[in-house]
């Protein structure tokens, strides 16, 4: 006789109020406690929803809390599962929409995550049915981009000080839908903070919006619709966002754009960061009291930057490039440096220059370097004698740290060469070798090599 399968109940749904058994000792506290609790835990509205078959006096306290946060969310495995989610996370927002002052929503956090994989239940990188992904992406593409365009509207109507949406949808090919914030994202003087991925989508921003309170602005996985990269740069310009002291850019597409140079008149800005920015080929900084900088993989091939006041500068390139001119200008506030250099596994993308007098003639000042780190290395002429430059003004070095790509270093000859690149950059001192700790250049580089000076 077969036993029967032991059934697990589901959970509850995150709008539905559950009935206590009686009274218990959690329904004995009293409510500001009863609302702190749950506010110190940092729940979301999933695990919110689900605290209240705790106690009586819990139920529906979810509908209190200032932060509505849907991440942490199961992955999706079907079409179905895509607008289960959509109609719950509109259930829980329409029953926000009365919110009394006391009840005011602060900030609104919503992902709508989709993989063509996942929704087939298949594994990544193995095929899938070219069909079966088309239909389930049209399928879902209208519900999907409705339920985008009124989560930012929703998020805007109640004056949040902080906004996260992150969007991925299947894509399709020949059929990229459009999405214009111009209308979606209007004037907000409370909001503080705003956090956009918009992958699978050409995306207008704002033309005319102002946003006098943002502080922190990541823009990440866009791709800037036909002819709409100038409002990218009144979007970071102190005209639209004049507060701003944070901003974050990663995977940001100008390609189709209509504009090669991208120009950031940013009076508070304190933190740059900037990753993966394709089809720009000029990168201005007027940033006078940018004090961290960090630009990583973006291809651009003039870079002029005005940060007097510069401490902390990351660069990171994958190409054989001038890494002197227009890219490392003067610069003599800076204490901290990394350099990453991602070459491919081919000798001829080792780093080598064209300049006939080993940058002599070049203009650069890191006169108060303190701390360097020089990241995948291919142990070229070339490279000892740029960092050897880059260092040459450094009065009061602390640390320099070394990290090669073994690749480029015949087997037989490592240990010398490295030997040999290392005491030719700084002699005296004293060199050890460490662990690495960066997991990007884990495989590439087996050993990480410290410098000290004398004490």
């Amino acid at each position: 006789m077969k036993k029967e399968a032991k059934q697990t109940p589901p959970p509850p749904s995150p709008t539905a109020d559950q009935d206590g058994a009686g009274d218990d000792r959690l329904s004995a506290l009293d409510d500001d406690l009863c609302e702190l609790i749950p506010r110190l835990a940092h729940l979301n509205v999933r695990e919110l929803v689900h605290t209240s078959v705790l106690s009586k006096r819990w139920r529906g306290l979810w509908k209190r809390l200032p932060v509505l946060d849907f991440f942490g969310w199961p992955e999706f495995k079907s079409a179905g599962e895509v607008q289960q989610y959509i109609a719950i996370v509109n259930d829980v927002l329409e029953q926000r929409a009365g919110a009394t002052s006391e009840a005011r929503i602060n900030e609104v956090k919503i992902p709508l995550l989709m993989d063509a994989y996942s929704l087939h239940g298949l594994q990544p990188l193995r095929l899938w049915p070219a069909a079966a992904a088309r239909a389930t992406a049209e399928q879902l593409l209208t519900p999907a981009m409705e339920a985008a365009e009124a989560w930012i509207r929703y998020a805007m109507h109640h004056q949040v000080k902080g906004f996260q949406f992150n969007l991925r949808l299947v894509p399709l090919d020949n059929k990229t839908p459009v999405m214009d914030l111009d209308e979606l994202l209007p004037s907000s003087p409370k909001l503080e903070s705003m956090r956009l991925g918009l992958s699978s989508a050409n995306v207008r921003l704002p033309r005319t919006a102002v946003f006098t309170s943002l502080k922190d602005l990541t823009l990440e996985f866009v791709e800037l619709a036909a002819g709409s990269g100038h409002r990218l740069a009144r979007l970071l310009s102190s005209v639209c966002c004049p507060s701003l002291q944070k901003l974050r850019m990663m995977c940001i597409d100008l390609l189709r754009a209509g504009t090669k140079k991208l120009v950031l008149d940013t009076g508070e800005l304190l933190e740059l960061s900037m990753e993966v920015v394709e089809g720009m080929e000029l990168l201005e900084l007027r940033t006078p009291k940018l004090l961290y900088l960090e630009i990583d993989e973006c291809y651009h091939e003039s870079l002029r930057v005005s940060a007097p006041r510069l401490e902390d500068l990351t660069y990171g390139d994958k190409r054989q490039v001038d890494l002197i001119k227009d890219k490392i200008p003067q610069l003599p506030n800076v204490t901290c440096l990394l350099y990453e250099y991602y070459s491919a596994d081919d000798v001829d993308s080792a780093f080598t220059c064209n300049h006939p007098d080993h940058w002599e003639s070049s203009n650069i000042s890191l006169a108060n370097l303190r701390k360097a780190n020089f990241r995948g290395m291919t142990g070229t002429g070339c490279e000892l004698r740029f960092l050897r430059f880059v260092l040459a003004n450094a009065t009061d070095l602390q640390s320099v740290t070394v990290s090669f790509n073994l690749y480029f270093i015949e087997e037989e000859l490592q240990d010398s060469w490295v030997h040999y690149f290392l005491h030719t950059l700084l002699g005296d001192g004293t060199w050890t070798t460490c662990e690495n700790e960066d997991q990007d250049f884990e495989k590439l580089c087996s050993k990480l090599y410290k410098w000290t000076p004398s004490p």
